[in-house]
């Protein structure tokens, strides 16, 4: 009986130190995840309005706003001293920033710039991801 009772509190620590383990390793994680999570919100929700057909200029240029503020956490949150990456990082941005530069005021400009970003996005993931 005494045998059995050791076994299980063991697997209850057991147990309860593997999650604090994977708990860790995600939380490592987190930032390098929530400045991607927060430029696709901003993409997405310029691609919905496009799809839409309502594109007014001044929620673009917030959204574009945002996008490049946030763009300059990408070398911070994923810390690489990589000249290649860094050379991509500063590519979105500035794409991003000509794009708010010249506000698109209808959808097709927006499509377009749209286009522009998303391609500066796949080239990194293509590397990166």
């Amino acid at each position: 009986m005494r045998s059995l009772i050791l076994v299980l509190i063991g697997l209850v620590l057991g147990a309860f130190g593997a999650h604090m383990v994977e708990r860790t390793i995600q939380l490592r994680h987190a930032y390098p995840r929530a400045v991607m999570d927060v430029m696709q919100h901003h993409f997405v929700a310029m691609r919905n309005e496009a799809k839409s057909g309502t594109c007014p200029a001044t929620t673009t240029q917030n959204h574009l706003k945002a996008m490049i503020g946030i763009s300059h956490e990408i070398g911070p949150a994923f810390g690489t001293g990589d000249a290649h990456f860094n050379d991509l990082a500063n590519r979105l941005r500035q794409s991003l920033q000509q794009s708010a530069d010249n506000t698109p005021v209808d959808c097709k400009g927006l499509a377009t710039a749209l286009s522009v970003i998303s391609g500066r996005c796949d080239d990194c993931h293509r590397e990166y991801r």
